[in-house]
């Protein structure tokens, strides 16, 4: 087994992931740095901020947390306070519309549908929904900050599991170390990969990963 191509491999994934990290938690930062969206947000009642737990947010809750606003006790109204775009109030609407339709079918009363107060409630909901606005630029800004947590999150762990498998790596007799820096004096970041050591020699990332492939090009011609 080629080693040194091997620790490249992983060492390649872990910053692929870690930048992947450092971009999202960046586009999340710009939006709660954002003071005209905060603003914005705190007085239509809305709750600027996203609450993640440890599991992070599944597919399908991302999908309804980008398709409304929060209130501050983090849920999702029952009648919304604003849509996030037109298509999402066109298929709001869509729905009430469809329920309509299906009460009326399936209504047999004589004194007709029009007098049902089931019926007669969701057309007033019908009307109020109509009459909700459609906040399409804080919506987007919405949107971006849930993509941005939800891949914050995902680049997160991914980055844990690159940085497993170092450790992994690290275990085996390979006589090759992938080192990451420390809490120490002149330690560097406990995120980033500091040096490689090779049989006992510290090697700076940069000039490992230069000299590594070098060498390829050169055996590969």
């Amino acid at each position: 087994m080629d080693f040194t191509a091997f620790a490249i491999a992983l060492i390649k994934s872990y910053k692929r992931e870690h930048n992947r990290y450092r971009r999202a938690l960046a586009a999340k930062h710009r939006i709660y740095s954002d003071q005209s969206y905060l603003k914005e947000m705190k007085e239509q009642g809305f709750d600027p901020y996203i609450h993640m737990e440890g599991r992070g947010i599944r597919r399908y809750e991302k999908k309804q947390l980008r398709n409304c606003f929060r209130t501050p006790n983090d849920v999702r109204p029952k009648t919304p306070l604003g849509f996030v775009s037109a298509a999402i109030k066109r298929e709001h609407l869509k729905e009430i519309t469809k329920q309509l339709a299906q009460m009326a079918e399936a209504s047999t009363a004589r004194i007709g549908i029009e007098f049902n107060p089931s019926y007669t409630d969701k057309l007033n909901e019908k009307e109020l929904v109509n009459k909700i606005p459609v906040l399409a630029e804080l919506g987007k800004k919405w949107r971006t900050l849930v993509d941005a947590c939800c891949e914050e999150h995902k680049a997160y762990e991914d980055r844990w599991e690159a940085r497993c498998a170092i450790k992994a790596f690290n275990k085996m007799d390979t006589g090759i170390h992938i080192k990451f820096g420390n809490c120490g004096h002149k330690g560097g970041s406990m995120s980033y990969i500091r040096f490689v050591t090779i049989d006992g020699f510290d090697i700076p990332i940069r000039k490992f990963l230069e000299n590594a492939q070098f060498e390829q090009v050169i055996l590969s011609a």
